[in-house]
């Protein structure tokens, strides 16, 4: 989401607003993607506090990936022994996740040819995060009472699977509303996710950075994918 969030320190706020937020490390969401600025202005509802000892960096790759991870992780219930596949997994977050559960996790990207890897025995879960012809044929080798996450959409189009479909494969499938958050929840998630990050449970790939006057490059960068994980401006 370009500009859609912030990291930074809380220079001043408003009459109604506690005091102690100033000089604090924090990210925050921001409203109309309007986070391309030197100095933005956010609602004090939207602050979350960065925790002692985590990089702003890592604390502003975390914003929105991380509570969108820790949403599918839990609603998709992963237990030790599952076999999970990831697709669109270079980001790492649900790998690492599933990992700590004490499943086994297949990550796929960029082609169909990983997916080979799951097919002998078939997934529990499926996390997609790509949509389109490799979102169905990740379906496809999704178990009988597996769970499928259709959520990805890099391909172009959603996985799309009509209740039908998902009644005669037996499978559970959820879209992209289980991740569209009201902002309160979104800030639980993401006080969550960093306290994980500092704890050292979760580490976000910040594969390059960019200042912001260069921000063409950046999204230039994006589209080729020239790079893992996440891609910053920094001021």
């Amino acid at each position: 989401m370009p500009g859609g969030g912030v990291a930074g320190r809380v220079g001043a706020v408003g009459e109604a607003v506690d005091r102690a937020w100033v000089g604090r490390q924090v990210v925050a969401k921001t409203a109309s993607f309007g986070g391309y600025a030197e100095r933005v202005v956010v609602g004090a509802e939207d602050l979350v506090g960065v925790p002692d000892g985590l990089e702003p960096r890592t604390a502003a790759a975390l914003l929105h990936d991380g509570p969108t991870a820790l949403e599918l992780f839990d609603n998709a219930d992963v237990k030790t022994g599952d076999r999970v596949l990831v697709t669109a997994a270079a980001g790492g977050l649900g790998i690492q996740l599933v990992h700590a559960a004490g499943a086994t996790v297949i990550g796929a990207a960029r082609g169909a040819r990983k997916l080979d890897l799951a097919r002998e025995h078939g997934a529990d879960v499926v996390f997609d995060g790509v949509g389109g012809e490799i979102g169905r044929a990740a379906l496809g080798i999704t178990r009988r009472g597996g769970w499928f996450s259709a959520h990805g959409v890099p391909s172009g189009s959603f996985t799309t699977v009509s209740e039908e479909e998902a009644k005669r494969l037996g499978v559970t499938v959820r879209g992209i509303d289980q991740v569209q958050f009201s902002g309160d929840k979104a800030v639980r998630l993401a006080e969550r996710a960093l306290s994980e990050a500092a704890a050292g449970r979760l580490r976000p790939v910040v594969g390059q950075t960019f200042p912001l006057a260069d921000a063409a490059a950046a999204h230039a960068a994006v589209e080729s994918r020239a790079v893992l994980g996440k891609t910053l401006l920094l001021v």
